[in-house]
């Protein structure tokens, strides 16, 4: 979970009430939150199909952003990996 919002608190894994509040928001406009690995559902059947895949693709509730791009380049290996330079700059290895 990503706390960019500030609305997450991260030590309870939870939306904060009180922020979400000072933002005149409520915890019926945000989505639910999962773990990165959990399960969040599968690939829908249709979508499955257009793209030649199985039916039962796993769709996870997300990853962080280097740990995603390092899979998206194949960095998987022992070995592997990349520099990233942006905002933050990460040295990433598998």
């Amino acid at each position: 979970m990503s706390p960019g919002t500030l609305w997450l608190n991260v030590a309870c894994r939870d939306w904060s009430d009180e922020l979400l509040a000072a933002c005149d928001m409520t915890r019926q406009q945000m989505p639910s939150l999962a773990e990165g690995s959990e399960l969040s559902g599968t690939l829908l059947p249709a979508l499955a199909h257009e793209f030649g895949l199985r039916d039962d693709v796993i769709v996870a509730a997300g990853g962080s952003d280097n740990a995603a791009s390092a899979v998206g380049i194949g960095a998987t290996d022992p070995g592997d990996g990349f520099l990233s330079l942006g905002m933050s700059s990460v040295l990433c290895c598998a």
